[in-house]
């Protein structure tokens, strides 16, 4: 999806945009290995602690559930989030794009629907898919790859 959205989730996980979700039908109850790349914007992020995480759901997206594939012993939070930094505060025109591998087994020929959850520990706004504008100087604009793939377990 190229949704351009925008969010300020600070401390909480938030689901940016319902559109930024994907669905797939398993065919053999297997594996399911997912690769988001996600571009965004965090506007004036300076030395902010930002995460991405992923989720399922059975029914649609009403009721998501973290993917938890671990994390270090003694970790804030045990899953699959992918922990980033900014360096230095961004600008109107910078951008990011994060990359997030999980897989998950799945023991059913169901349908499930994927999405991911972001939040910051610090205040910031964060653009997805946009740079806080699109102009023909220095604005872009760029779409979410989400992909999954079902992998036969033997």
């Amino acid at each position: 999806p190229n949704t351009m959205a925008s969010g300020n989730p600070v401390n909480v996980w938030t689901e940016i945009n319902s559109n930024y979700r994907v669905q797939m039908t398993s065919k053999k109850g297997g594996r399911i290995l997912g690769t988001y790349h996600i571009p965004m914007n965090p506007t004036g992020a300076s030395n902010i602690l930002m995460a991405i995480q992923p989720w399922y759901s059975t029914n649609g997206g009403t009721t998501k559930t973290m993917l938890n594939q671990g994390g270090p012993s003694g970790s804030r939070l045990t899953g699959s989030q992918a922990w980033f930094r900014s360096s230095n505060g961004y600008d109107a025109n910078d951008m990011q794009n994060h990359v997030v591998h999980f897989g998950y087994t799945h023991s059913a020929t169901t349908t499930l629907t994927w999405g991911f959850y972001f939040r910051s520990e610090g205040s910031n706004t964060t653009y997805f898919c946009q740079s806080n504008g699109n102009s023909s100087l220095w604005g872009w604009t760029a779409p979410l790859y989400m992909e999954l793939r079902e992998v036969e377990v033997a």
